[in-house]
């Protein structure tokens, strides 16, 4: 059953929780040109789909969280607070886009171009490309293969994950979709959560190896922009019995360094303003602390 929650998150912000569904993003949310355009074209022109691919998941962290996963190889959850879920601890992933996803987004760029006749003042209004550099939670960015992390994380659990909509957590300038991950034998704890084989906006291909989805808004010029985040839930055995996973050298060795974006939603004295600061200070830990 579809609910709608307000509640604060733990970083402070306020966040809508629209449970069990991926909301669309809100047609007011739109800028007034982005706007304007649209309605010049509705119902003459259909825009463009675009279906964004990828086999790769992206989790962004601090140096000193980043020191421990690498060197401990092993992850663990965070609490999450979720109303009627009571705390559920989670380990979060956002989506990995390769330059060949940045290749159809600019060629559906130029789609977009063609077929609604924008200028390009205009064009950059549809901005596709989900990709930043930057990053308000931390500067190390570890990249993973979606289907070997999730092997492992079924090895860990013991049985089938089950992928289920969590639904969209809408804040001021973003809408993010968050699909929970979570033992298949727990799937009585979240019979209300839709299985995303129903969803049609995000899907997983390939015997599960590769996640598919159709974005609606990615541009910063636009009122909100959207991400899709997989909620990995890191407990076994019952509830609130919280577990690590034990990572292979594949997953701790594919990090890299990444800017950080203000405001940041970590705490300041565990960020950098530059990559190279970064990289000395987790060298610094490697050597020092772990």
């Amino acid at each position: 059953m579809e609910e709608i929650y307000i509640q604060t998150s733990k970083y402070g912000s306020t966040e809508t929780w629209y449970t069990g569904k991926l909301q669309d993003v809100p047609k007011e949310d739109t800028d007034f040109k982005r706007h304007k355009v649209m309605s010049d074209v509705q119902g003459k022109i259909t825009p463009p789909q675009l279906t964004l691919q990828t086999r790769s998941l992206i989790h962004v962290t601090t140096v000193e969280r980043a020191a421990e996963i690498i060197k401990k190889e092993i992850i663990r959850g965070g609490e999450k607070e979720l109303n009627h879920y009571d705390k559920l601890n989670l380990f979060w992933f956002g989506l990995s886009f390769n330059p060949e996803e940045s290749t159809q987004c600019m060629e559906y760029e130029r789609s977009m171009s063609e077929t609604l006749r924008l200028h390009p003042e205009e064009l950059d209004l549809f901005s596709s490309r989900p990709f930043k550099e930057s990053s308000v939670y931390g500067n190390v960015k570890f990249t993973f293969c979606f289907q070997h992390f999730l092997n492992q994380y079924e090895d860990m659990i013991n049985c089938r994950a089950q992928f289920r909509i969590l639904g969209t957590f809408r804040y001021k300038k973003e809408m993010n979709h968050t699909i929970l991950v979570h033992p298949e034998n727990m799937g009585k704890r979240f019979k209300d959560l839709p299985k995303l084989e129903n969803e049609k906006k995000v899907k997983l291909l390939g015997n599960r190896s590769v996640i598919a989805w159709k974005p609606q808004s990615t541009s910063c010029h636009a009122g909100s922009w959207e991400q899709v985040t997989f909620a990995f839930l890191m407990e076994k055995g019952g509830k609130n019995k919280h577990c690590e996973l034990t990572l292979d050298s594949t997953c701790t060795e594919s990090y890299a360094f990444c800017d950080i974006a203000k405001p940041t939603l970590v705490n300041n004295d565990d960020v950098y303003d530059s990559k190279t600061e970064a990289n000395a200070a987790l060298r610094r830990l490697l050597k020092n602390k772990y």
